[in-house]
């Protein structure tokens, strides 16, 4: 990013830069589904998401797309006709988008433009949001909260899916204006509902609510269940037969429904995420770093057991993504997040990382050093949270495709085969007494080549692409116009005795050099026009 015209920076002579040392690592949200033709991890890191194929052995990044925003839900759902999924995200300032995977050209497009939920709902800015799925794709609920004057505003903003997977207009279906800790909505239901965990002054309840467009009072579910455990902070809504929740405490966790309420104590810890391993198996990470298996035991579509297990320890974990292959995926946004390999019938810890991927953040403070001192400064970060506090080293540079040891070199240009070629062919390096011609090779490896045309025995002072499929050399005695086709010289202008061009430039159709002689005109220019009788200069 340059200055303004009237800028310090360009009065003093000088240009600003600014690029991306390092694109944003922390993992905040996860999902797995079947997105490309393969099955895929889908990582939100602050505003790009990473498509990772799954593999075997663990994942592998196919694309790394940058989001319009800071991504703050993130979730997978298949259309009714569709044969892969799609990608529903919400983003810090309330849009929301669809995404999904064009085959016939293997990128990632926008399948439902934009929303603003603001607008939408015609309401004051919203804060906190909770996004929720149903699960037979009907509609997609994101709960907010809004404080105006210092009244505060809740209310799921709901968006209907029609058999396409396409967003229809939302609504705002009446509900409870209590402090609403988690919301999902349930399994088995012939209309989308919502179990609500919410608390007041008497305690923690959860209710159901029906998420309907009719009406101006809220609809009331199939149950209700009043003083509950006031620790709890997350529900987890349980598939066919059970259709009930879990509800997850410091302390206890508690399945719940229309017709039975069981509970049973845990070890305390407070839950920051969770992954779904299979139908009644859950994977709960914990603000320690630890990982916790909770399953459910039915029968005649009855709970009749809850087991929860230490598992290991792991980073503590924003996300947490079960990829098949007893691989899971922990995303973190305080550590580096891992890919790890569960056993459940291993002695000790059944945990085992097998890769870790690298997190700068949480980054408290940094600084510039240079070690070296060669005016390369690199930025040193303090990094992390909680107890997974670390110095990192963030260095700045180009990648490196291909190398040469060259020494005494005055000028350095690129240039097309032909001018509909996206990609440079030649690297034209000059030199004190000579000019030398590079190019890339079909296994990416930069060898020596020759454009007949061109003088190779003296110093180039300016090359460019011409109209045409036409090349310009620049040389202190010479301009010489070459076919970038066939590399043979087309035409040339020698300059008089006595006279030097010190200075070259050119563009498509003109080159102009300078020369320092006294007696001559400063100023020399050189026109390329396409029928040949005309390719050199008057």
């Amino acid at each position: 990013m340059f200055g303004s015209p009237s800028s310090p920076s360009l009065v003093m002579g000088k240009l600003n830069y600014v690029v991306t040392a390092q694109e944003s690592t922390s993992v905040t949200h996860s999902c797995v589904g079947n997105f490309t033709s393969l099955r895929n991890l889908v990582i939100a890191k602050c505003n790009r998401i990473e498509i990772h194929k799954i593999t075997p052995q663990g994942i592998e990044l196919i694309r790394n797309v940058p989001i319009n925003g800071r991504i703050v839900s993130l979730h997978p759902f298949r259309p009714l006709d569709g044969l892969l999924d799609v990608l529903f995200i919400v983003t810090e300032r309330h849009k929301v988008c669809v995404l999904q995977w064009d085959v016939s050209s293997n990128e990632l497009i926008t399948r439902n433009a934009s929303m603003d939920i603001d607008a939408c709902t015609s309401k004051h800015p919203w804060a906190d949001q909770i996004c929720t799925m149903d699960p037979d794709y009907r509609v997609i609920g994101v709960y907010m909260v809004t404080s105006w004057h210092k009244v505060a505003k809740r209310g799921l903003c709901a968006f209907p899916l029609d058999n396409f997977g396409e967003l229809e207009k939302p609504f705002v279906p009446r509900m409870c204006n209590l402090l609403v800790k988690d919301v999902k909505f349930l399994y088995g239901c012939d209309v989308p509902t919502v179990a609500v965990l919410c608390q007041d002054a008497e305690g923690a309840h959860v209710k159901t609510y029906y998420v309907s467009q009719t009406g101006s009072v809220p609809v009331t579910g199939p149950w209700t269940r009043d003083n509950i455990d006031q620790s709890a902070g997350l529900l987890i809504a349980l598939p066919t037969p059970l259709c009930g929740v879990l509800i997850v405490g410091e302390e206890l966790i508690v399945y719940c429904s229309a017709n039975t309420y069981k509970e049973r104590p845990k070890p305390c810890f407070t839950t920051k995420s969770f992954g779904r391993l299979d139908g009644f198996r859950f994977l709960l990470g914990d603000d320690e770093g630890r990982l916790h298996l909770v399953a459910v035991s039915h029968e005649n579509q009855r709970v009749t057991y809850l087991r929860v297990e230490l598992l290991g320890e792991t980073s503590i974990a924003s996300t947490i993504s079960y990829l098949g292959n007893s691989l899971v995926f922990v995303g973190s946004s305080c550590s580096d997040s891992q890919l790890i390999k569960i056993d459940l019938d291993a002695q000790g810890s059944r945990i085992q990382v097998l890769k870790k991927f690298v997190n700068l953040g949480p980054i408290h403070d940094l600084c510039l050093v240079d070690p070296e001192k060669h005016g390369q400064s690199q930025v040193v970060t303090c990094s992390g949270g909680s107890k997974y506090g670390s110095l990192r080293i963030v260095s700045k540079g180009i990648n490196e495709k291909a190398s040469l040891e060259l020494e005494g070199i005055a000028g350095l240009w690129s240039l097309k085969s032909s001018v509909d070629e996206a990609s440079d062919t030649f690297l034209v390096v000059s030199f004190i007494g000579e000019t030398r011609i590079f190019s890339m090779n079909r296994v990416d490896e930069l060898e020596e080549t020759e454009i007949k045309g061109f003088l190779s025995e003296v110093r180039t002072l300016f090359c460019h692409d011409a109209v045409h499929n036409q090349l310009v050399q620049v040389t202190s005695s010479s301009v010489r116009l070459v076919s970038s086709e066939t590399r043979e010289l087309l035409s040339n202008w020698d300059a008089p005795d006595g006279l030097n061009l010190n200075i070259a430039t050119a563009n498509a159709r003109q080159a102009k050099g300078i020369s320092q002689v006294p007696s001559v005109a400063p100023f020399k220019t050189v026109s390329m026009h396409a029928p040949p009788q005309e390719r050199i200069c008057r």
